[in-house]
């Protein structure tokens, strides 16, 4: 439905003057500034360890341009402490479809990340109209050889500095270690130290200290690095941020209204407290806020009163803390009230005025539908009841005008909650499995008429504590944070479906006019597609070239020459950069064996960084005013993993070895983590991965030898020392299976994935896996598109160690 204008009459009397020419054209203008497109990611889980990839798949939907125009997909893992990238790779979208991988190093630091994703198209504030991100946790389970502990000396602040302790146990007293320490404040302050000893007291000055700040503290050990996160010891009572939300928009003295509120703590995370609202400093009730740190009441201000509300005292709350609500409005004089804001068939609403006066009433959305409706108010309370059959499903908005166009009271609804297009379902055999049962099931979609569906979709099978409260799914991102962005986590880990959660965030998270961004953008969106990304320069010893030179390319599906310009400079396109699986491509000078030096430029990388400028910290969990001042527990303990074992198996010291064989430079691995020694049997031979520890043996004399530590910096050719490495643009053509049995222990989180899959004739996916050596609860977690709407699908099953 597209531009419905309806002439109706409502609440008795019709309006003589309307200006819907001016209405259409903020319309238009606002549909150039917030365009509706809508990108997602299915990635097979959100809890993850070092050395694991992140499968996922990519669906890009419902583009104000030609959606030909999307040809690649970034994907950054961005850690939230110190906003810098983990982890970049480029993949090509086709037909708005993408999928692939991206690899955890071992060598990540554990912690809070935020998985971001984005298309080549951007709008004229250079940044993309397709985004998206969610919030994905990651553990470090190498085994260590030496253990650290970190102690703050100080809770408060000492002779103008706080100092902390750090502890390093189980080193052999010969041992002549190498040892260093990086500590990094947020994300201004970094500082690296070397110590010979054992244990070392560091001061952090007092202008370094701020509230609510990380420490985040690496202890390197000849290369095996630890790492810790302490939040800085409190100075004063938590800082709140409490707003207000006045249903429609504002609070109108004499009129009564809905207030809704929200209270978090300076870090953002929810809070639940209580308070009493004050009238001239006088109680007038108790309000309080909920779990997800929201809550409503209801409120008649007098002309002239000042309202506050007066917080409980407890741990974020000093005792006579007075928070002002906003004054009453001189720009409006109705309020809107929606009793229930999540829908069927029809909305009713409530609209309270002072006067008779003309107005228009306007339900609208972010794809640019609308429906207008015209007529006046009375002095008085009016009760409306309209169908809402028009719209389509998900956040609508109703906009009550004055007859000139300018907003008086808005407020969000969600339209047809219970409309189901798609009927879906996943059919297991059975819900309990022993380890290493072939497990079947079959997937079916079809129409409510029990018609076939055809859809494609992305399958993972995965283990239970892999997953929070904070995973995504298609339906939730599409209909909720993909027009509201930060939400508060719902503990069901459905919050579309929690229709209490809905009203809340209906009410506080979704209160907004649009008129406030026409003023902020009033100006047209021009769409930039950014085709080719890649571009370099080579450099004679630092300098520049004086004649173009022929570059040879390796590693791509399409290797080839490219001829550089007469300075060295050149531009790469991206069919020269294409990979099969996550590859690298290498550019060196023809056959010329002088020493060159290349730049390469990523026309990508400042879309990254401003994107990671605005990125706000993930919340996990709420908080209560009475609970204990325990804000940030060490990263590592916030969920126990109940699969330690399945990158380093027990007894093991040392990294993870790859496919059997030699890598191309020669490299291997034995069974017992010697690298490169000359014993071992080429049977026994396995590719090392770079970034791991691995040991080294030198024979002496007869039956003595030495062994030592090593870190495997990866494989370089001789081609490859001689040029430089880019990261291709991996084309998404091969599918695999997230876990291949080989015959070995399978303690592996994720037993199953698969993108693409595709139903047929009946509407049907079979699909069959080996269960993995894990006994745990595992859920089969089912998202995609199909003709008749969004794929979204989950079920559960077990797997057991017993028969």
């Amino acid at each position: 439905m597209k531009n419905i204008i309806i002439a109706f009459v409502f609440i008795f009397h019709a309006c003589s003057v309307c200006s819907q020419s001016k209405l259409n054209e903020n319309l238009n203008q606002l549909r150039k500034i917030k365009p509706f497109s809508f990108l997602y990611l299915h990635h097979d889980k959100d809890i993850y360890t070092n050395n694991e990839k992140i499968w996922f798949s990519a669906y890009l939907l419902n583009t104000p341009n030609p959606i030909a125009e999307h040809k690649l997909l970034n994907v950054a893992l961005v850690n939230e402490q110190t906003r810098k990238s983990a982890v970049s790779q480029k993949f090509v979208i086709t037909d708005g479809l993408s999928s692939g991988f991206v690899l955890l190093p071992d060598s990540i630091p554990p912690g809070n990340y935020q998985l971001m994703a984005y298309s080549n198209v951007l709008n004229a504030q250079n940044l993309p109209i397709a985004q998206f991100r969610s919030s994905i946790k990651v553990f470090n389970i190498s085994q260590p050889t030496f253990t650290s502990r970190i102690t703050w000396l100080d809770t408060l602040i000492k002779n103008g500095a706080m100092r902390f302790q750090v502890n390093i146990d189980g080193l052999d007293a010969n041992r002549k270690a190498v040892v260093s320490l990086n500590y990094q404040l947020g994300a201004d302050f970094s500082k690296s130290i070397k110590i010979d000893r054992k244990q070392t007291t560091i001061s952090i000055p007092e202008h370094l200290l701020k509230q609510n700040t990380t420490l985040l503290l690496n202890v390197n050990v000849d290369g095996e690095v630890q790492y810790h996160t302490k939040l800085i010891p409190t100075q004063e009572k938590q800082k709140l941020n409490v707003k207000f939300y006045p249903e429609g928009g504002a609070l109108v003295a004499d009129l009564q209204s809905r207030v809704g509120w929200e209270v978090t703590t300076a870090d953002g995370r929810p809070l639940s407290l209580k308070g009493m609202l004050m009238k001239n400093n006088e109680a007038l009730y108790e309000v309080s806020t909920n779990n997800y740190g929201l809550g409503s009441f209801v409120i008649t201000p007098n002309d002239g009163a000042e309202y506050s509300v007066r917080l409980q005292p407890g741990v974020y709350a000093s005792e006579g803390i007075n928070i002002k609500l906003p004054a009453q409005s001189t720009d409006t004089d109705i309020t809107l009230h929606i009793p229930k804001a999540v829908l069927n068939d029809s909305l009713r609403f409530i609209i309270a005025s002072k006067q008779v006066k003309p107005i228009q009433m306007m339900l609208h959305n972010d794809s640019g539908d609308y429906v207008l409706l015209k007529g006046n108010t009375n002095a008085s309370t009016n009760v409306n009841n309209i169908s809402i059959e028009a719209l389509q499903k998900g956040l609508n908005t109703i906009t009550i005008l004055d007859a000139s166009g300018k907003p008086l009271a808005e407020r969000l609804f969600f339209a047809h909650h219970n409309q189901q297009d798609l009927s879906q379902n996943i059919k297991i055999e059975k819900e309990n499995y022993n380890i290493r049962d072939s497990v079947k099931l079959k997937l079916k979609l079809s129409d409510m008429e029990g018609k076939a569906a055809s859809g494609i979709v992305s399958v993972s099978v995965v283990q239970n504590n892999r997953l929070s409260t904070k995973t995504a799914n298609i339906e939730h991102y599409f209909y909720l944070n993909n027009s509201l962005n930060e939400l508060p986590a719902n503990p069901s880990g459905n919050g579309l479906q929690d229709k209490e959660y809905l009203e809340n965030i209906l009410l506080i998270k979704g209160w907004r006019r649009y008129t406030a961004v026409l003023q902020a953008l009033n100006r047209d969106s021009v769409f930039m597609v950014k085709e080719n990304i890649m571009s370099g320069a080579v450099f004679n010893g630092q300098k520049p070239l004086k004649k173009a030179v022929n570059l040879i390319s390796f590693g791509s599906i399409k290797t080839g020459i490219i001829e550089t310009n007469t300075d060295g400079s050149f531009n790469l396109r991206n069919d020269d950069i294409m990979v099969e699986r996550n590859n690298n491509v290498f550019l060196r000078v023809g056959v010329d064996k002088n020493n060159y030096d290349f730049k390469i430029a990523d026309a990508l990388l400042p879309i990254t960084n401003a994107l990671v400028s605005k990125m706000k910290p993930t919340i996990f969990e709420s908080l209560l005013n009475h609970q204990e001042n325990s804000i940030l527990k060490n990263l590592q303990n916030v969920i126990a993993l109940k699969d330690v074992e399945i990158t380093v198996k027990k007894g093991a010291m040392y990294g993870t070895k790859g496919e059997a064989g030699a890598n191309e430079c020669g490299d291997y691995v034995s069974v017992h983590h010697y690298l490169n020694y000359p014993g071992t049997p080429l049977s026994g031979r396995l590719k090392p991965i770079k970034n791991t520890p691995y040991l080294t043996r030198t024979d002496l004399q007869g039956s003595q030898f030495k062994v030592e530590r090593v870190w495997y910096t990866g494989c370089l050719t001789e081609n490859e020392k001689m040029g430089i490495a880019i990261a291709g643009i991996n084309t998404g053509k091969e599918y695999y299976m997230a876990v291949e049995d080989d015959g070995g222990l399978q303690y592996h989180s994720t037993l199953y994935w698969q993108s693409g899959m595709v139903t047929n004739a009946s509407g049907e996916i079979p699909i069959s896996f080996k269960a993995g050596d894990i006994a745990d609860d595992f859920s089969i977690i089912v998202q995609g598109i199909s003709n008749k709407g969004l794929v979204n699908m989950k079920e559960t099953f077990k797997i057991s160690d017993k028969p």
